[in-house]
């Protein structure tokens, strides 16, 4: 009896020894099939992301590109006619300002579209005003010689208005209402040959800028005796 159980005992054991390898097996290809599949969803996400990462950088470059010569049809403040509308080809801008913005509004950002411009003017019309200067801006466009802004209600010439400009030998700022000159309005600005501030409410210059404006019509005066 003992040994038919010892038999038993063993045949009925044996079974299971056959069967635990093939369990094993079932369930290591069960996690390799998990962690393939988390693996792929992984790169599916990580794609997706760099997918729309770029087209969020590409939307962003086009914002960029807007041309300043080029927004009719557009519900823009200020329009502005070119010598040449194709993009960064223009020289000579003269924009009107139809309407009050910002000195942070995004379309100053256009202006960089005409990075080669050298003459720019700015007429205010009776519906818009525009009472600062975009200083910003002009420092941008390092091609730019002649300024112009008239009829704008800028009555204070802040410190720093044209400052640090060097590529700028005109500035016409006549019919601007402008009553109070900063001292370094025009500081550093190493071309500058004819200031015009013609028109204006100008009741007394800082000694400093009126020393500026006087070097710059001597210098005016050398050239012409030259």
């Amino acid at each position: 009896m003992s040994a038919c159980n010892s038999n038993s005992s063993s045949s009925s054991s044996r079974p299971l020894i056959r069967h635990m390898p093939a369990a094993f097996a079932e369930n290591e290809s069960t996690m390799m099939s998990n962690v393939v599949l988390k693996v792929f969803f992984c790169a599916l996400l990580i794609g997706s992301t760099l997918s729309a990462s770029t087209r969020s950088r590409g939307k962003k470059k086009v914002a960029k590109e807007i041309n300043i010569c080029d927004i009719e049809g557009r519900q823009a403040p200020i329009y502005c006619y070119c010598d040449n509308n194709g993009l960064r080809n223009a020289t000579d801008v003269n924009c009107l300002v139809l309407n009050r913005f910002k000195v942070d509004d995004t379309i100053w950002s256009y202006f960089v579209s005409q990075i080669y411009v050298t003459k720019l003017a700015l007429t205010v019309r009776a519906s818009g005003t525009l009472d600062y200067i975009p200083t910003d801006v002009l420092r941008q466009l390092k091609h730019l010689k002649i300024v112009v802004f008239q009829y704008a209600k800028i009555e204070e010439l802040t410190e720093s208005s044209f400052s640090n400009i060097s590529s700028i030998v005109e500035i016409n700022l006549s019919r601007n209402m402008i009553a109070v000159l900063k001292k370094h309005a025009f500081e550093n600005v190493k071309e500058l040959a004819l200031i015009n501030l013609d028109d204006n409410r100008i009741s007394e210059i800082n000694r400093k800028i009126e020393y500026s404006i006087v070097n710059i019509n001597e210098t005016i005066k050398r050239q012409m005796t030259d």
